[in-house]
């Protein structure tokens, strides 16, 4: 197992070396009962995710991003739309979501 004093760099470091289970769990939680049928027309947000995530041990930060392809609203902070850097890493097809140049 990695140990780093960061989070961000241990997620890295396992994901690098393949070996991260939550990782390798986020389809069970994307596809978790709780998000189909009745839930599909549910808000969630990453603090459901996150609690949902523990119990399939599924990473809520990578279920996220892959539901968020797939949905019709997203809500986000602002600066996630208007800063063309987070905006590529988030979802770079919100491009073409927004054909006027406002975000370009």
């Amino acid at each position: 197992m990695v140990k780093k004093t960061n989070k961000n760099e241990e997620c890295k470091a396992l994901l690098d070396l393949n070996k991260c289970g939550h990782f390798r769990n986020v389809p069970k939680l994307e596809h978790h009962p709780s998000l189909g049928a009745s839930g599909e027309k549910a808000v969630w947000d990453i603090e459901d995710l996150l609690k949902l995530g523990k119990g399939v041990r599924g990473c809520p930060y990578f279920a996220a991003r892959t539901l968020a392809e797939k949905s019709d609203i997203v809500f986000c902070p602002y600066n996630y739309i208007v800063d063309p850097v987070i905006r590529k890493v988030i979802c770079p097809s919100w491009f073409r979501c927004f054909p006027f140049s406002v975000f370009a």
